[in-house]
């Protein structure tokens, strides 16, 4: 009984962890768990328990792994989602990127102009073009 539910916990804790991780990585192994956990009321052998293990996590993984990729497919994530972003300028931006600030989504970010002698100044509205670690390159909005 009390494996019976500490799987079940651990595999909760799994599902809860690949809600913050980027991909599809820890998903197969909760749902794995979670039904190892639901045969652990009806078995003690631990064979079992790791065939029903398997099973699970390698059918969860070929089932949603297709599904999951279908409906995330060229959804940029991360830093690639930034690009072509507007933001407005903190504080004054040119090419060095220790100086600049810049601010766009309730974030503020480090900045530097993306050509050499661009200068966008506090309250200017830039938009990203790329991001180089921690320092966003921005360049002015092209006027229609």
């Amino acid at each position: 009984m009390m494996t019976a539910a500490l799987l079940i916990v651990i595999g909760i804790v799994f599902l809860i962890l690949e809600v913050m991780t980027p991909g599809f990585s820890v998903f197969s192994v909760g749902v794995g768990l979670i039904a190892a956990g639901i045969a652990a009321f009806f078995t003690d052998s631990w064979v079992i328990l790791l065939v029903v293990f398997a099973i699970a996590a390698v059918l969860s993984f070929v089932i949603l792994k297709p599904v999951i990729s279908r409906v995330s497919k060229g959804k940029p994530t991360g830093v690639d989602a930034m690009k072509g972003r507007r933001a407005v300028v903190v504080s004054r931006v040119t090419s060095n990127p220790d100086e600049g600030r810049i601010k766009m989504g309730g974030e503020t970010w480090r900045a530097a102009s993306d050509t050499d002698g661009d200068v966008f100044n506090p309250g200017d509205e830039v938009v990203i073009v790329s991001v180089d670690g921690v320092t966003a390159r921005v360049a002015g909005l092209k006027e229609d």
